[in-house]
């Protein structure tokens, strides 16, 4: 969740900037775990910034570098899409009736990303008591 709020206020100020001043810091962002990361970053407290040696471990570790660097790409790519009328010519594609089901899904987010945790083990655990012989010694 830190890298969401900190993307969503930190890319505000590359929306005005030059693409290409865009990409090259997002090349950095990218890069920068690979050459400085530095024992200091090792703390506990510092590890949402993505430059310690070790990474932690967790499932939902997304630290700032190098994610940071991959929003802003996106908000070059959208930069340059608008530009060149890219963005005009998708907004004149109708879809057809079979996307409807993605659309729902799009549109109600929240709800799925939250029911999919227990809808997943309930299934494991379906399979564990179906399949027993399968699911462990």
């Amino acid at each position: 969740m830190h890298q969401i709020a900190f993307a969503s206020v930190a890319g505000l100020a590359f929306l005005r900037a030059p693409a290409v001043v865009t990409i090259c810091t997002a090349l950095f962002v990218i890069l920068a775990p690979r050459y400085f990361r530095q024992e200091f970053f090792g703390y506990p407290a510092w590890w949402w910034i993505g430059l310690s040696p070790v990474a932690p471990i967790s499932f939902d570790y997304v630290p700032l570098f190098p994610w940071f660097g991959v929003v802003l790409l996106g908000i070059s790519a959208a930069r340059i899409a608008d530009r060149r009328d890219v963005l005009i010519r998708l907004s004149a594609y109708s879809p057809g009736s079979w996307s409807r089901p993605v659309r729902f899904v799009g549109r109600h987010g929240l709800p799925f990303y939250l029911l999919h945790q227990p809808v997943l083990i309930g299934a494991i655990w379906l399979f564990a008591h179906v399949w027993p012989s399968l699911s462990g010694p």
